[in-house]
């Protein structure tokens, strides 16, 4: 199974990355992020991890303080390779994340810059901090554009022992790290309200909201055990802050459409997707994540507990942090299967279109876009979304896709039987 990871995740890690590289190197590594033929955000990890591997060595410290006389919360990675310094920093009256970048000197003081000085805004109209180190903590000055006073700036260490415990278990199953005291203390001072009441497949959704965001997620609220609502609720509510820290992390837009799918006894199918633009790439990007869980153990599905094109036993090789060993069944297996069932299923859909316009071809005889395919539950099948890369993206989430579940039932995976 593959993990369900924000956006904000790899925004983060490829920011840090940028944040080292020339302007020149930047725009390469940007062309090559449009090009990737991968679907889920979560392969782009796996694909750029070998190279964003010094940006997860930085330990992170939290602190709050003044900036004026305006409240702030500031992350401060110092401990990264070189005099390289990361960061960012949040009013606590408005809570979006501004992103720092900037040296370290040798007499301990930091030099930070608001946003990315490497791209192509104008550093004239960045902010600056600097500080030095005083007592346990920092003092320094905030400096706007050119004729704005200088303002002061004054952080101590965060104390993290007073604010809410996580939920550790929905975030392991989601396959999150531990929060950071910056997030949980945006967190500490948000509320979701309770929003619209929906009844779907004979079970009783209620949605929550962020106001600020107005990121909704529903919960499910009758139909199982307290237990059981418990531990499924609060994987949703835990997705749900994720999404709404990613909503602060974007210096941007951000849309996004949470949609349930399937839900019956055993299982729970949701999509969430977002259309996005927060300066990495030349374009807004969009992209989905879909979110498929075992009601009764709160574990997430992967597709081959449904589908096993093997004659083995449907087991994937993990490792124990979740990555893979290799990719050799989705390879030789499922992409060439799914191919040839679209083709049968589907053959007019399947067919590529004759145009010059290559970006808008749709090439779903091509066997690299179902490789690592998103997917979901219906009551009619399994919906199977081929990964796009971004210049086509007019040809993902086709409406057809679906594998009727007398087709699945015949290549049991590690739940086995009929399934629907």
């Amino acid at each position: 199974m593959n993990p369900i990871l924000p956006f904000r995740v790899v925004y983060s890690r490829v920011l840090c990355l940028l944040s080292v590289m020339s302007p020149k190197a930047v725009r390469t590594l940007t062309v090559s992020l449009e090009g990737i033929k991968i679907f889920r955000i979560s392969h782009i990890v796996i694909a750029i991890v070998g190279l964003v591997a010094l940006c997860t060595q930085a330990q992170s410290r939290v602190w709050q303080g003044q900036l004026g006389s305006a409240p702030i919360v500031m992350e401060l990675d110092i401990s990264m390779a070189g005099d390289h310094v990361e960061g960012r920093y949040f009013y606590r009256k408005y809570n979006a994340d501004i992103l720092l970048v900037g040296k370290k000197t040798e007499d301990g003081r930091l030099h930070l810059t608001e946003g990315d000085a490497r791209r192509d805004e104008d550093e004239s109209k960045l902010g600056r901090i600097t500080l030095s180190p005083k007592g346990k903590g920092w003092q320094g000055e905030w400096q706007g554009s050119e004729g704005k006073k200088p303002l002061l700036v004054t952080l101590n260490p965060l104390d993290a022992s007073a604010l809410a415990t996580e939920n550790a278990s929905a975030r392991a199953t989601l396959h999150y790290g531990s929060s950071s005291p910056y997030d949980l203390t945006k967190r500490a001072g948000m509320r979701l309200k309770v929003g619209k009441i929906q009844k779907f497949m004979g079970y009783t959704l209620e949605w929550m909201e962020e106001p600020i965001t107005n990121i909704e997620m529903f919960r499910v609220r009758d139909g199982f055990s307290d237990e059981t609502l418990d531990r499924i609720n609060a994987i949703l509510e835990e997705q749900q802050w994720q999404e709404i820290y990613g909503e602060f992390s974007c210096k941007g837009m951000i849309e996004r459409t949470v949609t349930p799918h399937f839900l019956n006894a055993r299982w729970l199918s949701i999509s969430i997707s977002t259309e996005y633009y927060c300066g990495i790439t030349t374009h807004p990007e969009s992209g989905g994540r879909f979110l498929n869980l075992d009601i009764e153990s709160g574990k997430l599905l992967g597709l081959e507990d449904f589908l096993w094109l093997k004659t083995d036993d449907p087991k994937l090789p993990h490792n124990a942090d979740v990555s893979r060993e290799n990719y050799e069944y989705e390879e030789k297996f499922l992409a060439p299967w799914l191919v040839q069932t679209m083709t049968s299923l589907y053959p007019r859909e399947m067919t590529p279109l004759d145009t010059k316009d290559e970006e808008n071809s749709c090439d779903y005889m091509d066997a690299e876009i179902w490789k690592f395919p998103g997917w979901y539950l219906t009551p009619k099948g399994i919906y199977i979304a081929p990964s796009f890369p971004h210049v086509a993206g007019v040809c993902r989430y086709p409406k057809w896709s679906i594998l009727p579940w007398s087709i699945v039932n015949k290549h049991p995976g590690r739940l086995g039987g009929k399934l629907l």
